[in-house]
């Protein structure tokens, strides 16, 4: 079986982490043991403003991931947003972009990840090609571009005509569904798979001396980085001299933070966006990762300090609360109301913990299982699942 994969979203030099989850599903897929007889081609088309640095126009770059063959198209220009929503410059390039660098590869499959723009393109060539094509849904978006007049109708068009949809948590389901725009889809074709824990999460036992507890997200709309300031805030007299708060991210909210972190002299540093390889030893040398939010369509970062053996405080959001709500609290990880009062509680009690056998034991727990769980190598076999769904005679 040949799978093409389309993304529009994948890692850029100035956004390292733009579309690693996309990147993990595809890569996982390719290099399982269900692909050893498959071949499995991702083509990402970037586009892109100008910036200081950085070549205009069009250029093409190369990877390779194991057994998984990427072309990338970085396409720079100040009409990049038109460039951007116009499936059918997309279809265009893509198209090119297979003939030039494998003119022998025909698709069985098509594989889309985003709706739009992509899923639209996978739809258009899925009737030039004559086979099936799948979106898989990562978007918290979604709904809200499927009411633009136009370019919502044909989101809504691709979702029908997908063979499947998968999605990454059953909050994104719910959310399409409720907006009407997978409705007519038979159950079978709706599909929950997980994003894939990429990299080398393995448990690390806590100390109980030198603390620093972890927030790592983008610093803007909807994270909720100023319920952790005020609480910290509240905290300040009695807070611990040896614990920290580390602060990873950047966004529209840092100047502001660090102004207010300053004025009130918090035990807070602020680091920039780290690199996906180094998250893995960032998770297992921090006591506990804080994780506040308005919304999440299905909380990686979550999962990834949980395969660490690291506790977690997060909102008590339902995608959150998928991911946490079986979990003893006893083992440090708990959802926490957005409140600053609720936060408050929350994070005086991770002050006050104290990692003795059964914590850690309950911590090497769920390392263990989030480990099996979210792996490449099951997460690959719930998409092959899919796959052969699509390809079995009707």
């Amino acid at each position: 079986m040949n799978v093409l994969h389309l993304a529009s979203w994948y890692p850029i030099a100035e956004k390292p982490n733009f579309g690693t989850f996309i990147r993990a599903h595809v890569t996982a897929i390719a290099n399982s043991l269900e692909a050893e007889q498959d071949k499995h081609l991702l083509i990402a088309i970037v586009c892109r403003p100008e910036g200081v640095g950085q070549l205009k126009g069009k250029t093409i770059r190369h990877e390779q991931h194991g057994k998984l063959n990427v072309i990338v198209l970085e396409v720079r220009s100040h009409l990049w947003k038109l460039y951007q929503h116009w499936p059918n410059w997309f279809r265009l390039q893509a198209e090119r972009l297979l003939k030039a660098n494998n003119p022998g590869f025909r698709p069985d499959l098509i594989h889309a990840h985003v709706a739009f723009p992509v899923g639209v393109v996978a739809q258009a060539m899925s009737r030039n090609w004559k086979v099936q094509f799948l979106i898989s849904e990562h978007w918290s978006g979604a709904v809200r571009q499927s009411k633009q007049p136009i370019l919502g109708r044909l989101s809504r068009l691709a979702y029908q005509q997908a063979g499947a949809i998968t999605m990454v948590s059953a909050l994104l389901l719910d959310d399409l569904k409720n907006a009407g725009l997978i409705g007519l889809k038979k159950p079978e074709s709706l599909v929950l798979i997980p994003n894939v824990l990429e990299g080398d999460f393995r448990y690390l036992s806590k100390s109980n001396s030198k603390r620093t507890f972890l927030v790592l997200m983008n610093l803007s709309a909807p994270k909720r980085p100023d319920l952790i300031i005020k609480a910290v805030g509240s905290l300040k007299n009695n807070w611990s001299n040896d614990a920290e708060v580390l602060i990873v991210g950047k966004g529209p909210y840092l100047d502001g933070l660090q102004t207010e972190v300053d004025q009130l002299h918090l035990p807070i540093r602020f680091v920039d966006t780290v690199a996906k390889e180094q998250v893995p030893s960032l998770m297992q040398n921090t006591t506990a990762l804080w994780h506040p939010t308005d919304y999440e369509t299905f909380g990686l970062v979550i999962i990834e300090a949980m395969a660490c053996g690291t506790p977690v405080l997060c909102s008590d959001f339902p995608s959150l609360a998928s991911l946490v709500k079986d979990l003893p609290t006893s083992s440090g990880t708990r959802l926490v109301q957005n409140t600053v009062e609720e936060w408050i509680k929350a994070i005086k009690a991770h002050l006050e913990m104290d990692f003795g056998t059964e914590q850690r034991n309950q911590l090497l727990e769920i390392a263990n299982a989030t480990q099996i769980k979210y792996s490449p190598a099951r997460v690959a076999q719930q998409f092959y699942e899919v796959y052969r769904q699509l390809s079995s005679p009707k």
